[in-house]
């Protein structure tokens, strides 16, 4: 934990947690010759070596117990990808509960204590309760690709393209192919961003035209055909979006190369800020096809950082955003100012789950009434214990935000809309905030704090029992 900053990659609830005794940080296995860990912590580590297999076509001959991976990689999400190592059972990897190929899913933005991991291994057998055969060699399983079982798509579902087949038998030296088998293009589509939205801020609103560009490259051997990419819009808020060009002509892809496309969309003025759109783009050229996904929030995103914003309409997130958890190690201080004069901000959390410590001492959100941690504390808030909402009553009309995450252990993180209200109607409801309680909930101490002078204050627990 101290020497590498890794988290444990057992489930703390003792649920299956799919990995066992083939990394350090789930299991030693051997207390006098413990494990070595898994790829993604040890290449993190700056130790062994890395070779990139992105988009190869043809056969690789891989060394067992060599702290030589191999890796695949997301275009779309560089916190996403795949390692292959093979393992043999001896030496430091004598306790590894088989041995074979391993294929290892990655995602730095995912946590191990969640279902969206940040390792995973896949299991040959498709089971992670049984590590015994969790190795792909001949024999067992010999294919690893967008329709098998398990398969080598992403998190979001989109097909990573990886494919490796024909696997050989386990040993020091395993043999298998990866791609198609054949020369063959490989198209690979990738989201760029929004441009040419009406007011120019770079973030899709309600009531807004844009244009949403994409790259579509050929990384394989081979020309493609005449190629055309495809926009649609999926999921439950289709409805949201009008595509004003949904097909765009591509032609002929050379090797290597890289063809640009936009696609102009509209959102409806009903869409509610925070609202989730999906866009769909597919490629093809008639043999070779492939799709992505993407995902896009409605209305101005501020995410956590060092920075003080003007805004009287926006959606605030931990740093990790509407679509992954929050980092470790974090010390981020926010300042949320309204944009309009005599108005003040409002913030209405929709959701909100930071690493739980009874005295909120891991991860926690200190939120203060006005411009600087310097202005009265509103509120020290961890757990699920949401800060609810929360209106300025500082002159300047502004809210503090200051985060800290420890070293371990992450929660989700939080939605809320950010918004303005008027001077006066803020007035009318100070008294909704004469007192503080914090940290809540809590163990034991407590602070309160009051702005007028108060002769009695009655505290209750959750239950209504004056504590």
């Amino acid at each position: 934990h101290m020497i590498g900053k890794w988290p444990d990659t057992y489930k703390y609830d003792g649920s299956d947690d799919g990995i066992g005794s083939f990394d350090l940080m789930c299991w030693m296995g051997d207390y006098y010759n413990p494990v070595p860990p898994n790829p993604h912590f040890w290449t993190n580590a700056g130790w062994g070596k890395v070779v990139d297999l992105t988009n190869y076509n043809g056969i690789n001959n891989d060394t067992a117990n060599t702290l030589t991976c191999y890796k695949y990689k997301n275009l779309n999400d560089t916190n996403e990808f795949f390692l292959i190592e093979n393992f043999r059972q001896i030496s430091r990897y004598a306790s590894v509960p088989d041995e074979g190929l391993t294929i290892w899913h990655i995602d730095r933005s995912g946590d191990n204590q969640t279902s969206h991991n940040e390792v995973y291994l896949e299991h040959a057998n498709n089971d992670i309760t049984n590590h015994y055969d969790a190795c792909f060699h001949f024999g067992l399983n010999v294919e690893f690709g967008e329709t098998t079982t398990p398969n080598s798509n992403f998190y979001n579902g989109n097909p990573s393209g990886l494919r490796i087949w024909d696997i050989g038998n386990s040993g020091n030296i395993m043999t298998y192919k990866l791609g198609a088998g054949q020369a063959a293009p490989t198209f690979n589509l990738q989201y760029v961003n929004i441009a040419n939205d009406n007011n120019a801020n770079g973030f899709l609103e309600a009531n807004e035209s844009a244009d949403v560009n994409v790259n579509a490259s050929n990384f394989g051997q081979i020309n493609s055909g005449n190629a055309t990419v495809t926009c649609s819009a999926i999921g439950a808020n289709a409805g949201f979006v009008t595509v004003n060009n949904p097909v765009a002509n591509a032609g002929i892809i050379n090797v290597s190369q890289t063809i640009p496309l936009a696609f102009n969309i509209t959102i409806s003025s009903l869409t509610s800020i925070g609202t989730v759109i999906d866009l769909k783009f597919l490629i093809s050229d008639g043999t070779y096809s492939t799709y992505i996904t993407k995902s896009i929030v409605i209305g101005v995103q501020i995410l956590m950082t060092n920075q003080q914003v003007s805004t009287c309409s926006a959606m605030f997130y931990d740093d990790g955003g509407n679509f992954a958890i929050y980092n470790n190690s974090m010390n981020f201080v926010t300042t949320l100012l309204p944009a309009s004069a005599n108005n003040k901000i409002k913030v209405e959390f929709l959701s909100y789950d930071v690493e739980y410590e009874p005295s909120c001492g891991y991860d926690y959100l200190n939120i203060y009434d006005g411009n600087s941690t310097s202005s009265p504390l509103i509120g020290m808030y961890c757990g699920t214990n949401s800060p609810g909402i929360i209106t300025s009553t500082d002159a300047t009309g502004a809210l503090t935000f200051s985060f800290h995450s420890d070293d371990f252990v992450t929660g989700n993180g939080w939605e809320a809309i950010v918004s303005c209200v008027n001077i006066n109607e803020v007035k009318e409801n100070e008294n909704n905030n004469n007192v503080q309680i914090y940290p809540n909930p809590t163990s034991g101490i407590i602070n309160l704090q009051v702005n007028e002078n108060f002769t009695n204050i009655s505290v209750t627990d959750v239950f209504g029992r004056e504590v």
